[in-house]
């Protein structure tokens, strides 16, 4: 828990990484980015049904980019 008192559940911080994506669609650029720490981009990049839900529902590509030196919990999303 590292101090804070809770347990991270990578499920529930993919899922709400996936659904942020699946909200993205209105911005202009091409290619949504999600940048995270390893473990959290191989729990998201195996669940491809969904990514190709967002990909369909924003008509955008997804990139997955990862980081070691962000946290466990930490990732950003970005447009490019």
């Amino acid at each position: 828990c590292q101090g804070r008192g809770h347990i991270i559940n990578l499920f529930a911080l993919a899922c709400e990484v996936k659904r942020k994506l699946a909200n993205m669609g209105y911005l202009e650029n091409e290619t949504l980015v999600c940048e995270a720490h390893p473990q959290l981009i191989k729990y998201i990049s195996e669940d491809e049904k969904n990514l190709e839900y967002i990909r369909n529902r924003t008509q955008k590509s997804i990139k997955l980019i990862s980081n070691s030196k962000l946290g466990q919990i930490e990732y950003n999303l970005y447009a490019e």
